[in-house]
């Protein structure tokens, strides 16, 4: 387990999203996990905490955009 934020490295991240992706956790769930993650290093970076982010050039799953969650309203219902 890494001590510190500055520790982390490109490389765990990508272990890390691998893992998710091993579990079979859904494409939109692992894009959550990273951007928040990267949204922490973002901070820390702006604190001068760490020197760079190591999640900005990890590749994360496709999403499909061309879908909502949420189903439309038919013509009955509006």
């Amino acid at each position: 387990m890494l001590n510190c934020p500055s520790c982390v490295t490109r490389a765990h991240v990508i272990a890390w999203r691998k893992d998710f992706e091993h579990r079979k956790l859904s494409a939109a769930t692992i894009r959550w996990k990273l951007s928040a993650l990267s949204s922490l290093f973002e901070y820390l970076c702006g604190r001068n905490a760490v020197t760079y982010n190591p999640v900005k050039d990890v590749q994360r799953p496709k999403a499909n955009n061309y879908e909502g969650t949420t189903p439309a309203l038919n013509d009955a219902k509006v």
